[in-house]
């Protein structure tokens, strides 16, 4: 829980909604959360994220939107502001080198957003995870969350965060296995085996389990990504959290669960986590 968030942005509205998603975990004490604002020196861009500002002026409106934004949530966030020769990710980079445990990230508006150019650079180099927000509301805090689980490592992190996020907002996490149809993994679970020691580790990991109600499905399908999105429709979450593999010697991401399919195609906005690429600096 002892976390340094960064937030970098060169704005979107994917970017204010991570700047959303993010100021929850300031409910934890010693979590301290920065924005970091990257100009290229190369050109200019109008971002739609502001529409109503003069371009000589994003800096002063992001910061405005900061301010405004920790006031409604009663959260300190420090703000920063970077200008870099070429790309995003340049400034993202340097950033994060100075320690971050966690960055957010506004994905692009564009199908396939994981395989975007700045995203694999920031992906193959970042001492942090990473998790890449895909808005598609305009809530500013969300009740009840997916999670797809495959007892690897990469679903562990998606299920720490949702449950980091769960217990600082008091929200509802379900937790859902896909088994493969005829594999006998579902008798298991109706055992009760599998489902409660899972649950016993969840709840060991949370500082208040009161805050947090947590649930574990497990199912049978013969495609992953369908039966996670016949749950989304079925049971109207409002947020889905994946675990992506980082695999930054290729610059690919092994998503699993058919994740690029499951962000365009789920009714609610998307967070994918992706661990780090290698070990921060001590």
């Amino acid at each position: 829980k002892h976390l340094r968030v960064l937030i970098p942005t060169a704005g979107g509205p994917n970017a204010r909604k991570a700047i959303e998603l993010a100021i929850p975990l300031g409910y934890y004490e010693d979590t301290s959360i920065t924005t970091l604002f990257i100009q290229s020196k190369m050109k200019k861009i109008y971002f739609p994220f502001f529409r109503s500002t003069p371009l000589e002026k994003p800096v002063a409106a992001h910061n405005e939107l900061v301010k405004q934004l920790g006031q409604s949530f009663k959260v300190n966030i420090e703000t920063k502001s970077l200008s870099v020769e070429k790309d995003f990710s340049e400034g993202v980079i340097k950033e994060v080198e100075k320690g971050y445990d966690l960055v957010f990230l506004g994905a692009s508006g564009y199908r396939n957003i994981l395989q975007s150019q700045a995203l694999s650079q920031i992906v193959a180099h970042s001492s942090a995870h990473l998790v890449v927000v895909k808005a598609k509301d305009n809530k500013s805090r969300y009740r009840r969350l997916l999670v797809p689980v495959r007892g690897d490592f990469y679903s562990k992190l998606a299920t720490e965060f949702a449950l980091l996020y769960a217990e600082a907002v008091e929200a509802e996490v379900t937790l859902l296995h896909v088994v493969k149809v005829g594999s006998g993994l579902l008798e298991t679970k109706r055992e009760g085996v599998e489902t409660n020691h899972f649950q016993s580790e969840v709840q060991s990991f949370l500082t208040h389990p009161d805050r947090v109600k947590i649930q574990t499905q497990m199912v049978e399908g013969e495609k992953a990504s369908n039966e996670i999105l016949k749950e989304l429709y079925r049971e109207e979450y409002d947020l889905l959290v994946l675990g992506a593999e980082n695999r930054s010697v290729t610059a690919d991401l092994n998503l699993g669960y058919g994740a690029e399919y499951l962000i365009e195609e789920a009714p609610c906005s998307v967070v994918t986590l992706i661990p780090r690429a290698k070990k921060p600096k001590v």
